[in-house]
């Protein structure tokens, strides 16, 4: 089974997520599903600053933002670092190689706390399922507003460079959605179009 951009892939049931999950393995999306793929290239333009004790600059609307002030009924980008630290980190400006790319979901509380990850695909030679959930947070949907509200992500993961030894990914996502056909398509999973025009000036996908 394939998850295209235009259906939402949302989360009904824990037995209906198993099974993705256990499906996984066979998974590969091609460029017709998400069109970032491994070896291709991510050009950051300018100087990006992670605040102490945290891993990820936010962006959206083409500007730096936080956690707590971007609005999660539009998509966004996190570029993010593999490592915390007791003091503000800097990325450089730099072009890097993507390595892989995993497409997935994650899941939203009502209190906007993420309750759990599914990741089902990779874009490279190999495939990785990884299922982390907690099943207390997942309900049976009989309607759009019982549905467990997530964001449909694309993870890129970048190579390390001389410049930025400690780079982990650019994550983008769609609006956080329910499933209901109205948060289309600002929650459909930001392809490279929608994904650099999240990021403006900031830098591009090539």
């Amino acid at each position: 089974m394939i998850v295209s951009k235009s259906t939402p892939f949302k989360l009904v049931s824990l037995a209906a997520i198993l099974g993705l999950g256990l499906t996984a393995c066979s998974l590969t999306p091609p460029k017709s599903v998400m069109d970032v793929q491994a070896e291709d290239s991510f050009q950051l333009n300018q100087t990006l600053t992670v605040p102490a004790n945290a891993t990820r600059v936010f962006i959206q609307f083409g500007k730096v933002t936080t956690r707590s002030s971007f609005s999660r009924l539009d998509q966004h980008c996190e570029l993010e670092v593999n490592q915390v630290e007791d003091h503000e980190q800097r990325i450089f400006p730099d072009q890097f190689i993507v390595s892989k790319v995993r497409i997935g979901s994650e899941m939203v509380a009502q209190n906007q706390k993420t309750v759990g990850k599914v990741f089902f695909a990779e874009a490279n030679n190999g495939v990785l399922s990884d299922v982390q959930l907690n099943p207390m947070q997942l309900t049976i949907a009989s309607d759009d507003n019982n549905r467990v509200e997530t964001m449909d992500t694309v993870m890129i993961y970048l190579k390390p460079t001389d410049k930025n030894p400690g780079i982990l990914r650019l994550t983008c996502a769609g609006s956080l959605s329910n499933g209901s056909l109205q948060d289309a398509p600002r929650s459909y999973r930001p392809e490279k179009a929608q994904i650099n025009a999240i990021l403006g000036t900031i830098g591009h996908l090539n």
